[in-house]
């Protein structure tokens, strides 16, 4: 009879362990899934304002004023590229690109449907420049005011 009763309550235990692990690799994939979504979701905006500060480093100002979607084709209404140059160019207080540290940066909008990012650069110690890449049609421009508690300020 000993033997009849050895084996009673062996798979309700192997059961049990797989719904267990079933369960913590279930909430590490969410886990992993959010980190990634909150890591990565900002990632082309981020890399955008990156290439307009190497672009300013290299002295490219066309293709940089091009972030900004403005072209020799279709130049905008209101910054036109001479305006540009005098804000960006050789002659600007923008013009030690080399030394520009990011002081900043944000997130703005709601928690998963975010409007764009802010990000604040020093480019001398006395000209910091806010820029704000809109993700809707992602073209850079100066950072519009936003009020407080709009935006979530990052590393």
């Amino acid at each position: 009879m000993a033997a009849y009763l050895e084996g009673y309550g062996a798979g309700d235990e192997r059961k049990s362990k797989l719904i267990g692990r079933a369960v913590r690799i279930g909430l590490a994939a969410i886990v992993v899934g959010l980190l990634g979504y909150f890591g990565f979701r900002n990632f082309a905006e981020r890399s955008m304002l990156d290439r307009f500060v190497d672009l300013l480093k290299a002295k490219d100002y066309r293709t940089a004023y091009a972030l900004w979607g403005c072209t020799e084709q279709t130049p905008c209404r209101d910054y036109s590229y001479e305006r540009f140059l005098r804000d960006w160019g050789p002659e600007s207080p923008a013009k030690n690109a080399e030394s520009v540290k990011k002081i900043r940066a944000a997130t703005c909008g709601g928690v998963f449907a975010n409007t764009g990012v802010l990000r604040i650069y020093k480019f001398d110690p006395d000209y910091e420049v806010s820029l704000w890449v809109e993700k809707s049609d992602d073209k850079i421009s100066f950072a519009p005011v936003i009020g407080r508690g709009q935006c979530t300020i990052l590393p």
